[in-house]
This record gives C-alpha cells, structure tokens and sequence, in this order.
C-alpha cells in the first residue's frame, strides 16, 4: 500500500516532508545516503537547506520498488504535483484511520512523531531535532562557520528507527501497527 509505505519512509528518513520525496533526483541518492536541498526552505537559508540521511537497510527494497525514470521515486509519474502526491496520501491515510478507529491525521503527524520520539525517548535535544529536521538554526552566523557532521543525524535517526520499529511494543489499533506490518 503507498501510503504505508510512504509513511515507512518519512519515519525512516527523519520526518522527511512529502515535497521533498516527489521531488528528489536519482544524483541525491549517493553512497547509501540520501543527500538534497529541502524544498521548502531551499535557497532561504545560508546552507541551502541541505541534508544527509543515511539509508536504513529495511527502507532499500522501497528505493526499488519506487524508482523512478527522471526523479529518484516515481510519484511524479502517478501524481502531476507534488500537492496531488501529498493528497493521495493523507487520503489513505485517512482510510487508516477510520479503519482504526483513531482521530485523522495527515503525512505531517509522523514528522511530529520522529521529532517527539527523538526528543522524549532518544534523548535528543532541541537543537539536535532541529537539526535533523534541517530547521533553521536561532545562531543563524555561528552556522555558516561550522561544517555541518551528518553522522549526528544518522545516530539519532537509528536510535527512533530503534524505538519505533524493533524495541517499540505497539498497542493494537495504533497507526505505527500499521506502518510496522510488512
């Protein structure tokens, strides 16, 4: 099911926005990273709004199983716009949720959901979320002087795919039960 599966992969790639899934190319996908200029910010902060996310093992057969010809997944080809794409999967997973019989929520709750969980349960701090999240920093100057170490993410992000998919005990009726399931 997409919507499933894209939710998987927003929760794998540290909360990673649906833009920014339609819109990647084949190029950002280097060396068992994903690696790109967030869509929404990009060119309004000083790092371009760029980010690198090392891939999780469970996530590769859905690099496969969406690969597209010109972007690196081939939403573009079922969905005019990112918009659409993003339509298409807040309906399913409003599906979901009538389903189980849980309050609706859109793609976003999951980026919500890694962000709290690497918080609350990791341990991160809030610079470190916003980090990951490729938020802005508040020291805007300071930034621009520091060459930016992505293993910081690919520590944190292990630590939540920890949480939420191997250590995690999921209660039934539960969204994450049904991202979990293969």
């Amino acid at each position: 099911m997409l919507t499933r599966d894209v939710v998987k992969m927003v929760l794998y790639l540290c909360g990673v926005n649906l833009a920014d899934l339609y819109d990647v190319l084949p190029s950002c996908f280097n060396d068992g990273k994903l690696c790109y200029n967030r869509k929404k910010t990009r060119g309004s902060s000083g790092t371009r709004a760029y980010i690198e996310v090392a891939i999780h093992p469970d996530i590769l057969p859905l690099f496969e199983k969406y690969k597209g010809k010109e972007r690196l997944f081939a939403f573009s080809e079922y969905y005019s716009t990112a918009d659409d794409f993003t339509k298409a999967v807040n309906a399913g997973l409003k599906q979901i949720c009538g389903m189980l019989a849980v309050p609706d929520v859109t793609a976003y709750y999951f980026r919500h959901t890694w962000a709290t969980i690497a918080q609350n349960e990791c341990g991160a701090t809030d610079a470190e979320v916003a980090f990951c999240l490729d938020h802005a920093s508040a020291h805007k100057v300071t930034s621009g002087y520091i060459r930016k170490k992505y293993t910081i993410v690919d520590e944190i992000n292990k630590k939540v795919i920890r949480h939420i998919f191997q250590k995690r005990r999921i209660k039934r009726n539960c969204l994450l039960c049904v991202i979990k399931k293969e």
